[in-house]
């Protein structure tokens, strides 16, 4: 820490030690004072202490240079005249928002009067981060989007339960499933993709 070029040039210096898997990353992008949860703590850079596989070790390090890197294959020797800073790695919670939004949901099908019903939870996000679709089917095989009459209710934090009733009609059989989509970004304007693991790189002079 604190090899500045100029006093307090880089205010911010992090790294992942032991244990910080599954951790917090947020971020206030907006400039309001919101705080919002941006990606779970996942990796730091692999290192060797020399080229011998059985020296392989994992640690949060400002300056790599004297230790080796390792790609399945060969070591190279990191060097040059300034420190070498590792980086870690983050899961983005933006690309996997809707397996989240799916997991969260839990449906539960019921029955009132006439009607098939559908009660899920749903993250409260715009519909350009995450759709939910309730489809209907009468074989298992064949789906189709069910017209529904929705029921708002209870609203949590950021999650509201949602009741979708789906109208029998004459049918026999009558199965519901929820379905919870994001849908595509736009085309990406930097190096990385939407869906690309983001690499944080301590910023160490």
């Amino acid at each position: 820490f604190d090899e500045h070029v100029q006093p307090n040039d880089h205010p911010n210096e992090s790294h992942l030690s032991a244990n910080d898997s599954g951790g917090a990353i947020f971020l206030n992008d907006s400039g309001d004072g919101v705080w919002k949860l941006a990606g779970i703590n996942y990796a730091v850079d692999d290192l060797y202490a020399m080229p011998d596989i059985a020296s392989e070790f994992a640690a949060a390090i400002f300056d790599a240079r004297g230790y080796y890197t390792y790609d399945g294959t060969n070591f190279t020797l990191i060097s040059g005249p300034d420190p070498v800073p590792t980086g870690f790695y983050d899961s983005r919670i933006s690309s996997e928002l809707a397996w989240i939004g799916s997991v969260i949901a839990t449906p539960q099908v019921g029955f009132e009067g006439n009607f098939l019903t559908l009660t899920y939870n749903k993250l409260l996000v715009p519909n350009s981060d995450l759709t939910y679709t309730v489809e209907q089917s009468s074989d298992l095989m064949n789906w189709t989007t069910a017209t529904t009459q929705d029921e708002p209710g209870a609203v949590t934090g950021d999650i509201q339960v949602i009741k979708a009733k789906i109208p029998v009609g004459a049918g026999t059989h009558l199965f519901a499933r929820l379905r919870v989509t994001r849908p595509p970004p736009p085309p990406a304007t930097n190096l990385h993709s939407p869906a690309a693991p983001v690499k944080m790189v301590p910023i160490d002079d």
